[in-house]
């Protein structure tokens, strides 16, 4: 019966945090919005999963492998034996891309790596639930699951499915938090420079084809 332990390198989650930040607050306006909007397109959430690649696993897989040898008390007759098999095994998540159309959002990429020295393949995807905290002010995507790694590689000639029943990316992504909150700007007044916040209530989330759009009621303070 095939076990395994696993290693998970630390995903740099802060660096992450901080491209994503930076991008937002790139995206905000600086000023009121002539239709209020604000659209976070697929390219920055292509970025922010560019910084926290490549997600990584490493696994020490111990199994049996069954082959025919000529067994000499059935008269040579060939015989299943079970042999003790130990290897390393690697799965890396790189080349996320997210997907919005006006039906759903979802995230894709590929997974590599070697199973006992031997390469596979896989691709992988899930649905994102997309979703707008009203008392928080912020946009929030979420895989809904786990992707499935379906590589296999052949040792011995016996095919063998790699051992990731799954790579979830969701601890990763599940961070992705678009702050909506007061954006503030500066404004020349006769008594001098003023700093006044853009604020935003009541909002609106729909989905477009390549970008998210958020409406809202805005206001300055």
């Amino acid at each position: 019966m095939a076990r395994s332990t696993e290693r998970r390198r630390p995903w740099p989650i802060l660096r992450a945090i901080a491209v994503l930040l930076c991008l937002s607050l790139g995206l905000a306006p600086r000023a009121p919005a002539e239709d209020g909007a604000l659209r976070v397109y697929e390219a920055v959430l292509d970025r922010y999963a560019a910084a926290i690649q490549p997600l990584t696993l490493t696994r020490t897989w111990s199994f049996l492998l069954w082959i025919l040898a000529a067994n000499p008390l059935l008269f040579g007759i060939p015989t299943p034996v079970p042999i003790p098999y130990s290897c390393a095994a690697t799965a890396s998540v790189t080349g996320l891309h997210f997907d919005i159309i006006p039906a759903a959002v979802s995230v894709s990429g590929s997974a590599s790596g070697t199973v006992c020295g031997l390469p596979y393949t896989s691709r992988l995807q899930s649905n994102v639930a997309v979703s707008v905290d009203p008392a928080s002010r912020r946009l929030t995507l979420r895989p809904t699951g786990a992707m499935t790694v379906s590589g296999r590689v052949r040792i011995l000639g016996i095919d063998v499915a790699a051992p990731f029943g799954s790579v979830s990316v969701v601890p990763s992504l599940s961070a992705i938090s678009v702050p909506l909150a007061a954006v503030p700007f500066e404004l020349d007044t006769p008594a001098g420079p003023r700093t006044l916040e853009l604020v935003m209530h009541n909002h609106q989330l729909s989905l477009h084809g390549g970008y998210l759009e958020i409406k809202a009621d805005a206001f300055v303070r």
